[in-house]
């Protein structure tokens, strides 16, 4: 019976050890971040100078990222084809990089509508 309760007290101790109560987004640091491109034109997103995907003409992505201060910079994709001008978009039309620079909380989420 000693052994019961023991094994029981130990099962229990190393169950509730285990628990926390803190989110996942806490336990990350991370924050989301929805993206709208307002444009008709592709936009490739980086955050610290990390390439974080793409998002096309008017749609919406949501993108988890670290908290605390970001860089956060949407190159349009045309801007970055220079050899063949019929694959995406056209070197000539170029815009501009967007970039802001940005102080985000943990377990926030932040919306971006562009350009």
């Amino acid at each position: 019976m000693k052994k019961l309760l023991l094994l029981l007290s130990l099962t229990l101790f190393i169950g509730c050890e285990n628990l926390s109560n803190k989110t996942e987004c806490e336990e990350n640091n991370t924050c989301t971040v929805e993206f709208t491109n307002g444009s008709n034109e592709i936009y490739e997103i980086y955050v610290n100078n990390k390439g974080r995907g793409i998002i096309s003409g008017k749609e919406k992505v949501k993108k988890t990222i670290p908290a605390g201060f970001n860089k956060i910079t949407l190159i349009p994709y045309s801007s970055m084809i220079d050899t063949d001008e019929t694959l995406i978009g056209s070197k000539t039309n170029k815009s501009e990089p967007i970039t802001r620079e940005v102080e985000l909380k943990p377990c926030q989420n932040y919306y971006w509508v562009f350009p």
